[in-house]
């Protein structure tokens, strides 16, 4: 796995992000959540995605101060032709919103090369994703399906709702992933054991078996002390949104002339074993 600069790399998260919240809502019997997971098996099936209007919202809280942040991004993605995953192509037209400053970047990824475009200057990276990688980022356990989690659920017209038991999930996550990271990720992911984690919350708009938009909300809390703020807890919320997916719409995507864009070469993240995960 190859490490990325700061906004290729967060422009890959978002296209990523989109497959791993198909992969996450799979499996369950007959109830509302199963209509989740009939429409987000035609997700993962289908050809090609685009999604508008996303924003990744956070704020950080304190006794003493508040921060916030915006990840906004629309895009679209098309499935690999080929046996290997990896071959997608995507373009992410993407913003981050933080500290009262406001940076964007448009970013494109085919033939295994992200491309990522600032304004001030055009970048290109190889990917250097295999399929195992690709499988090691979408493919869950078993155990940690949501519908593992539900602690109830509802449907209302189009809307599915769920709520979902977060520290169960941690802790599952925990297990299921401590002795398949390396020793740094680890030691990083020992700290969501002092978290105090709410509920999560999903709601999905179900329209005619298809799913057309989703949001996620979380909220945890952390001890002051890990942080270096004894007695000063952070809490964090979390709201993930997607207010418009749309399947099979996007035939091809207009990319630009790639010959002006300085190549960047690859950092190895030393480490990072077979089986683990990029952070």
């Amino acid at each position: 796995m190859k490490k990325f600069t700061g906004p290729v790399k967060l422009a890959l998260s978002m296209v990523l992000l989109i497959v791993v919240v198909a992969s996450l809502t799979g499996c369950g019997k007959k109830s509302p959540e199963d209509l989740l997971e009939d429409a987000s098996k035609k997700i993962e099936a289908a050809d090609s995605l685009a999604f508008e209007n996303a924003t990744v919202k956070t704020e950080v809280k304190t006794a003493d101060n508040n921060a916030s942040m915006t990840i906004g991004f629309s895009g679209q993605y098309i499935k690999s032709k080929t046996d290997n995953p990896a071959d997608f192509q995507a373009k992410v037209d993407m913003y981050v919103e933080a500290l009262g400053g406001k940076n964007s970047v448009t970013a494109f990824i085919k033939d295994g090369t992200i491309y990522s475009d600032e304004g001030s200057h055009k970048l290109k990276q190889s990917l250097g994703l295999s399929q195992e990688d690709i499988k090691r980022l979408v493919g869950l356990n078993d155990n940690l399906k949501l519908k593992n989690f539900v602690k109830k659920s509802k449907q209302d017209g189009d809307k599915v709702i769920l709520n979902l038991d977060g520290a169960k999930f941690i802790e599952t996550y925990m297990k299921d992933t401590e002795d398949k990271v390396p020793a740094q990720v680890s030691q990083a992911l020992a700290l969501l054991k002092a978290v105090k984690i709410d509920d999560m919350i999903i709601e999905a708009t179900i329209v005619k078996e298809q799913l057309t938009a989703i949001k996620y909300n979380f909220a945890m809390e952390l001890n002051g002390a890990l942080v270096g703020t004894p007695g000063n807890d952070v809490k964090i919320e979390v709201s993930f949104d997607i207010p418009k997916i749309t399947t099979n719409s996007v035939k091809s995507i207009d990319f630009p002339n790639f010959d002006e864009y300085i190549e960047v070469p690859s950092i190895d993240l030393p480490g990072l074993a077979p089986g683990g995960a990029q952070a």
